[in-house]
């Protein structure tokens, strides 16, 4: 084989495994990233999870507070010889009633508008996960593509010489 055909032959080869080398690459990079926007996602999933459980933990000792309250304003009234069954006093236990439960349900608002933003958050590290995946089998592709174009134009003096 003479000198020419023989370098002709080892550029394209060498094109050939640039482009699948390239390939590799691409292919560990784009999984890596993609599993690192999952981790992230995961961690936004979990951080709404425990959202949600703060949230109704607060709510419950929101409304163990109100029923202190109740008990020490009965506990009060009784002891001045007060009946809190019945007007002012039956009046204020309503009302302390009902003003924690307004925070409770604040609370508990609160929460799961937090709680949502997680999951939002979540949501779209989740899709740019799979647009990061996606883009990594574009890159594949064009990496691969690159190396036998650069094989066909490594051999094409071969083919004119041969012509």
């Amino acid at each position: 084989m003479d000198p020419f055909t023989l370098l002709t032959l080892l550029s394209a080869g060498t094109a050939l495994v640039g482009g699948a080398l390239s390939a590799d690459a691409t292919a560990r990079e784009g999984a890596q990233n993609a599993a690192e926007i999952e981790r992230s996602a995961r961690q936004a999933e979990a951080a709404r999870l425990t959202s949600m459980r703060q949230g109704e933990l607060a709510v419950a000792r929101r409304r163990l507070e109100v029923g202190q309250v109740r008990s020490a304003q009965a506990v009060g009234y009784a002891a001045a010889g007060v009946d809190a069954s019945t007007g002012t006093p039956a009046d204020v236990g309503a009302a302390s009633e009902r003003l924690g439960e307004l925070d409770a349900l604040q609370l508990k608002a609160n929460a799961y508008r937090e709680a949502f933003g997680f999951g939002e958050q979540a949501r779209s590290l989740k899709m740019k996960a799979a647009q990061t995946r996606r883009n990594t089998d574009t890159n594949i592709f064009n990496a691969l593509a690159q190396g036998g174009a650069g094989a066909v134009s490594a051999l094409m003096p071969l083919a004119k010489k041969g012509a």
